[in-house]
């Protein structure tokens, strides 16, 4: 978004610090502000102008009306047993989306949505029971970080963000664009781009602008199956893309970026997760640079799979493994907030109104 004299942005984190200087400038405000402005709200946690006690009251009630600091409030925040933050937020339309953090060792990491809803109608995942409502602005997505940190003890840091949250990463890739250099600039978050993933269930052409414009980005493809029959069963809306088409993008992503992409494998009992696809996925994957990950099914009520067992679980893994191919298991986090992978959704009541939960794997 460019400002153009006397245009109200959406929210200051739609905007870059230069946009923002720009904006300030065409407004008659000190262009130095901005800057300390940009520190409040991405170093500082700033929630409110109030709260930048360095700016003068005048400039503060002033850019209240003017310039809000964001277009999204925070609804409700539940902590679980295991340290995982989900805050459900309310978007300046009524539109609400969930963002998780996720504990592990010294790592806090955030998982963001890109659209209010999915299409993608992947079988396992509570977030395309609805359907795709509408794309995120950037600001949308930068906020979801913003607030989670306010949630979070103050001596805790966020290191890492997945792109793994309600909707598709790739199809929303203009705002999932600005979005990322917000997180990694300086006058941003300041997040290293290694330290980020972004996940699809297969846009290819997007996937290889995604390592030309951030090649240290990490690129995590949802598999979930080791044949084409399986995973057009288990992702059944886009079956012209194959298991080899996948295969074949993750190849050019590392001869691209020299990183390796990611395979995401939900673990579906009775579907997905025999021996035998664990072979299938392991001669299919041979001399692949690449990482596995595994995750076991997700309970949700309103979709009647099963669980995989421990053992098919840890069998599954240890062929991979045979196989040289680096397998992790993904543990269930959250899952008493139901904030587990697959689990958060858009809850719509008895007046068609979206209550409670939103996210993808």
């Amino acid at each position: 978004m460019k400002p153009k004299s006397n245009d109200l942005p959406e929210s200051v984190t739609c905007l870059s610090l230069d946009q923002f200087t720009e904006w300030m400038k065409e407004m008659g405000h000190p262009t130095f502000r901005a800057k300390q402005i940009f520190e409040w709200l991405y170093q500082h946690r700033a929630g409110e102008y109030s709260e930048m006690t360095n700016l003068s009251i005048g400039l503060r009630e002033a850019l209240v009306s003017s310039a809000p600091l964001f277009s999204s409030k925070v609804n409700t925040t539940q902590h679980s047993s295991d340290g995982t933050i989900k805050i459900l937020i309310q978007l300046h339309d009524g539109e609400k989306v969930e963002t998780v953090m996720i504990p592990e060792g010294k790592r806090r990491t955030v998982c963001v949505s890109s659209q209010v809803g999915c299409g993608m109608g992947c079988v396992f995942c509570a977030s395309g029971l609805y359907g795709m409502k509408r794309q995120l602005s950037a600001g949308e997505i930068i906020e979801q970080v913003l607030h989670i940190r306010r949630a979070m003890e103050s001596e805790e840091r966020v290191s890492n963000i997945v792109f793994m949250g309600m909707g598709e990463p790739l199809a929303n890739y203009s705002n999932l664009d600005l979005s990322i250099r917000a997180f990694q600039a300086e006058w941003g978050c300041g997040i290293g781009k290694r330290h980020m993933t972004v996940s699809t269930v297969g846009l290819l052409t997007r996937a290889k602008k995604l390592a030309e414009d951030h090649p240290q980005v990490t690129l995590a493809i949802s598999l979930h199956g080791p044949n084409d029959k399986i995973r057009n069963q288990v992702v059944p809306t886009i079956p012209h893309i194959t298991v080899n088409d996948l295969i074949v993008a993750a190849r050019e992503f590392f001869e691209e970026t020299h990183r390796k992409p990611t395979f995401e494998y939900c673990m579906i009992g009775n579907l997905n997760s025999a021996k035998e696809h664990a072979r299938e996925l392991a001669f299919r994957l041979r001399g692949l640079e690449c990482y596995v990950n595994l995750i076991p099914l997700n309970p949700v009520d309103e979709i009647p799979l099963d669980e995989p067992t421990r053992d098919d679980v840890n069998a599954f893994a240890a062929i991979l493994r045979e196989q040289g191919i680096e397998v992790a298991i993904r543990k269930r986090r959250g899952a008493d907030i139901d904030a587990a992978c697959g689990q958060l959704k858009l809850k719509a009541d008895s007046q068609g109104f979206f209550e409670r939960d939103a996210v993808k794997s």
